[in-house]
């Protein structure tokens, strides 16, 4: 009876969440009122015949060029067969050249006399949900309905993502503050749709909330002491460029680290409070000191691996910046790093890091308050 109350509840869970995406997605501010649309058109497409294969001259360097016969797959003119330069008016690898079969995204612009199409990238979308289709058999296929509610736990999140937080700091609104609300709205679906509506849940999720608003209070601290203004990347140039409303560039750093440090934090504090219980559960009579000790001392197990983890997944995403910056025989490497665009990386890692350490005394102290004095 437990089970199909927990079930149901959960299904509750996501009509409530239904609601809110509407709600959200009505409140938020449609992307073509803040960004200028384009007039460009995009199509699917197919390559059915390489007319050429050689290579020319762009800017001075020998490179591969691809003249194709293509078969537009989408559109109002579907059917219909064009020939495509690839590679002329911009450069491109051998790793980028297309054959005979492969689908292909194009767009097509009028230049004041006529229309013009181009290739403009490999259609990815159908690999992706290949990827992502093996992806949900094996976390469904390893945790069963569990797994099924964490997947629809992702899916909030990208909602919410998507739905809220987006548009409306495209409107205008404060990154950091948009970026908190709906860090709120993730974190507790997410967190009772992949561990049930039960007390540990909640303790988790009390332990992620303070943990969170501790990680806010540390990186205003940490990008204030740096001096960081968001500009630092080129991503935010662009976005500069872009976007007619004028954005507020270091809001939306330290909504980009909320965000990052909530990805990692809440598997700590589930995972600590998990042990507190567990602790309980083998040996009712241990008190608030024993439990908050031997969970801290798991909890420093997981914290070892996990800081390490969050470092090599931003240098892993840095990769190819790093490699550009050694190339770079002229500037010492103390400039380097005192650059913004790394310093924002430095930064990133040190406040997730911080709140993940934050994250499992917090934790281990709330759950073991709670399970003192109670029977399991």
């Amino acid at each position: 009876m437990k089970k199909y109350l927990s079930l149901l509840t959960r299904f509750l869970a996501l009509g409530l969440l239904g609601v809110f995406s509407l709600s959200t997605l009505a409140m938020a501010q449609p992307l073509d009122e803040a960004v200028e649309a384009t007039s460009n058109s995009y199509f699917r497409a197919t390559v059915i015949e390489v007319l050429e294969d050689s290579t020319t001259t762009f800017t001075g360097e020998p490179t591969p060029y691809q003249e194709l016969k293509i078969r537009l797959d989408s559109g109002e003119k579907k059917g219909q067969e064009l020939i495509v330069d690839y590679g002329k008016s911009y450069s491109i690898t051998e790793e980028q050249k297309v054959a005979v079969g492969d689908p292909i995204i194009v767009n097509d612009f009028f230049d004041g006399e006529s229309n013009f199409y181009s290739l403009y990238d490999r259609d990815r979308l159908g690999s992706l949900f290949i990827t992502f289709a093996l992806f949900f058999a094996l976390v469904v296929g390893l945790t069963r309905m569990r797994g099924i509610f964490s997947m629809t736990g992702l899916l909030v999140s990208i909602g919410v993502l998507v739905g809220y937080i987006i548009p409306h700091i495209l409107a205008g609104d404060n990154p950091l503050v948009i970026s908190l609300i709906g860090s709120l709205a993730i974190t507790g679906v997410s967190l009772f749709l992949a561990h049930g509506f039960n007390k540990r849940t909640a303790l988790a999720l009390g332990s992620t909330l303070i943990t969170l608003g501790l990680a806010a209070g540390l990186s205003l601290l940490f990008v204030d002491l740096a001096n960081l203004s968001g500009a630092g990347a080129e991503e935010a140039f662009l976005l500069q460029l872009a976007n007619t409303r004028e954005l507020n560039l270091k809001g939306l750093l330290l909504g980009g680290i909320i965000i990052g440090t909530l990805g990692v934090l809440d598997d700590v504090t589930t995972a600590q409070t998990a042990a507190v219980y567990e602790l309980k559960r083998a040996n009712k009579n241990l008190g608030f000191r024993e439990l908050y000790t031997r969970s801290l001392r798991i909890g420093r197990e997981h914290i070892a691996s996990l800081v390490n983890t969050l470092v090599l997944a931003y240098a892993g995403a840095a990769l190819p910046l790093l490699l550009l910056f050694q190339l770079d025989p002229t500037t010492p490497f103390w400039v380097t790093l005192n650059s913004e665009l790394i310093a924002e990386e430095v930064v990133r890692t040190l406040v997730g890091s911080s709140a993940l350490v934050l994250g499992v005394p917090i934790s281990s102290f709330l759950a073991a308050l709670y399970y003192d004095k109670r029977k399991i």
